[in-house]
């Protein structure tokens, strides 16, 4: 195969590879290229290889470093993915496994310590962010418009990074919590305890978004969108299950800038939220 079809395909399915978990995860949906439906194990290698140049070298906003950025960044983000979706799976198989040997719903010793394992190194994958991902404005060109391009395409991966990042955190978090064993991510039982996890998730998923330029988060679509939506839903049940004054005003009020967020992104799910906030009796939203 000829090396820049090669390289293509790969990207493609590594691509796919990504989004196939997401859809499963975002939307319901069964996984298709899962662990236990492919004909055998997955053989296709991820190459972080620049080798050879898929952006067209005539164009001289594409000459210097930017295709070795954007692959650390496509390297970087199927990373996050993998890490997260992988503690997930992890969760379902050791349970799994559990009933089919008669154990119930409980887990070994050694399964628990897997997981919590499994679930930091998920935590530390933003640890070593590569530096073009941490401060995109850093990028300079000879030309400014072709800076702007350059920055451009790194604001969009950061921002697909970061919002997956945080909501496989809140994910992750849900699904201990319908196992429950939230103590193997470090969360006593209590629903407060839990509550105030959620609502510090949101926090910092608020932080980082008004970090992001919007034209990014537009960029992104409706997965984008989808991630917001899913964290606010978070919130709700926070604001609608528990009784603290102060959990509640702290998840209501990053409720709102997240809804503020969905809202410029023209997404489909911000009004049915808004409707729901409202019906719960928060007179704050309109």
């Amino acid at each position: 195969m000829d090396p820049i079809e090669a390289k293509l395909c790969r990207n493609a399915f590594w691509y796919l590879y990504s989004a196939d978990r997401a859809a499963s995860l975002l939307n319901g949906r069964i996984l298709p290229l899962g662990e236990f439906r492919l004909q055998g194990p997955c053989t296709t290698v991820f190459c972080q290889s620049e080798a050879p140049s898929l952006l067209d070298q005539r164009q001289a906003e594409n000459h210097g470093r930017l295709e070795e950025l954007l692959q650390a960044g496509f390297s970087k983000c199927h990373e996050v993915w993998k890490l997260g979706f992988g503690v997930l799976f992890d969760l379902d198989l050791f349970f799994a496994a559990s009933s089919r040997t008669g154990s119930g719903t409980e887990i070994s010793h050694t399964q628990q310590r897997s997981l919590t394992g499994a679930y930091l190194r998920f935590l530390s994958v933003l640890d070593d962010l590569p530096e073009h991902l941490v401060l995109p404005t850093a990028l300079r060109d000879s030309d400014d418009e072709w800076t702007r391009y350059k920055s451009r395409a790194i604001w969009i991966q950061k921002a697909n990074i970061t919002l997956t990042y945080h909501y496989l955190r809140m994910e992750i978090l849900n699904r201990f919590i319908s196992a429950k064993v939230p103590q193997l991510l470090g969360v006593n039982d209590d629903p407060t305890s839990v509550a105030w996890r959620k609502v510090e998730i949101a926090r910092e998923l608020l932080n980082a978004v008004a970090c992001l330029p919007l034209e990014a988060l537009q960029a992104n679509g409706e997965p984008c969108a989808e991630k917001l939506r899913y964290v606010c839903v978070a919130l709700l049940e926070v604001v609608q299950e528990h009784e603290m004054a102060q959990i509640i005003e702290r998840a209501r009020a990053h409720f709102i800038l997240l809804l503020d967020y969905l809202s410029n992104l023209n997404s489909r799910v911000s009004d049915k939220l808004a409707a729901r906030m409202t019906r719960m009796g928060t007179t704050a939203v309109v």
